[in-house]
């Protein structure tokens, strides 16, 4: 998680003791990195190749511009309903506008900040002071709304893999994503099913970490007691992916590109998979050669294949932008003082 939460909700130990230069090294070597990837992009593909990619999109700009807006619109939405049916299943106070803003600032962090997570830290901290609960109540959501996420993903890699057996031999980088996938759908669920608090014999650990870790596992559990906000929560988290699948196939149709719904169903998970990978700023660059990783054995040009993965980034900048404005008046909105209610005993 971010330097805002750690796995009890509150701020790592390892954190407040970072030093500000060394997070400012450290932002500044991925941020580094990105522009080195996106540079070596350009380079092996050739800007003349690019800006031909670009020009065919935009020779078709209506259909692009509700690209770029519909399907992310709509993602918002099924987001916002989906972290809401979790945090009403933990009994929290927090309204549906609540979640929105949470959600749109988070959304903007995620852009600025150095990995993909940080806005869930935004996130855990907002949720946490306009309802008045505990970091961990709040952590618990997000962590299940994050697992249902990666479970819906590899199910539909799974499937693509299944529909198109071909592709797990003649590619192997598809053949060792469903793979992977596989994998982590049995993991994934094992830990969502089975998890349970440590027992109280065994005291709070060195720093508290035993303690901590009690506290957010018996938050989770509560949602093993409702296996239909689990259902719930899995299916809106299908729908979520299904939603960006189409957003990188309406993408490869405006550039002109002849690629079937199916192939995304492989492409958008390793592309997951490739951004956790904590070596660039947001996953920018890294996504845009694990695109053309798997998208040049299917036939699709590296040119292509880069800009469809810079029109997805491009495609969440609105909705960053909205969350920029939202944090900027957040004094109009959140309460003057925090209600956090501790985590402590």
């Amino acid at each position: 998680m971010s330097e805002m939460a750690n796995s009890s909700g509150v701020a790592s130990q390892s954190a407040r003791q970072q030093s500000p230069t060394a997070k400012r090294i450290w932002f500044a070597v991925r941020a580094l990195v990105s522009v080195l990837l996106l540079v070596a992009v350009v380079r092996q593909v050739g800007d003349e190749a690019l800006m031909a990619s670009l020009r065919r999109g935009m020779a078709n700009w209506g259909w692009l511009l509700a690209a770029l807006v519909i399907p992310r619109a709509v993602g918002m939405v099924i987001s916002t309903v989906r972290w809401f049916v979790l945090l009403r299943a933990q009994e929290t106070s927090a309204t549906i506008w609540d979640a929105v803003r949470a959600l749109f600032v988070g959304s903007f962090l995620n852009y600025f900040l150095p990995t993909s997570i940080g806005g869930d830290g935004y996130r855990i901290w907002h949720i946490s002071n306009a309802a008045s609960c505990r970091y961990s109540v709040v952590l618990a959501t997000i962590l299940v709304e994050r697992g249902t996420g990666l479970l819906a993903m590899c199910v539909l890699a799974i499937a693509g893999g299944l529909w198109r057996p071909e592709w797990l031999t003649t590619v192997p980088a598809i053949g060792a994503c469903v793979a992977g996938c596989a994998v982590l759908l049995v993991v994934g669920t094992a830990m969502l099913v089975f998890i349970k608090p440590p027992s109280e014999r065994m005291g709070d650990g060195p720093l508290g970490v035993i303690r901590k870790w009690r506290k957010l596992a018996g938050a989770m559990s509560d949602f093993r007691d409702r296996p239909s906000v689990l259902w719930i929560a899995f299916a809106y988290s299908l729908l979520l992916q299904l939603q960006i699948v189409f957003q990188y196939w309406a993408f490869a149709r405006c550039l002109g590109i002849d690629i079937t719904f199916d192939r995304f169903l492989i492409v958008v998970p390793i592309n997951t998979i490739a951004t956790l990978v904590p070596i660039s700023f947001n996953g920018i660059g890294v996504r845009e050669w694990a695109t053309i990783w798997v998208c040049t054995p299917l036939g699709v040009s590296r040119a292509d294949a880069a800009l469809v993965a810079v029109l997805f980034i491009a495609g969440g900048l609105i909705h960053a932008g909205i969350g920029a404005m939202l944090l900027n008046r957040r004094k109009t909105w959140m309460p003057a003082e925090s209600g956090v209610q501790s985590d402590k005993p």
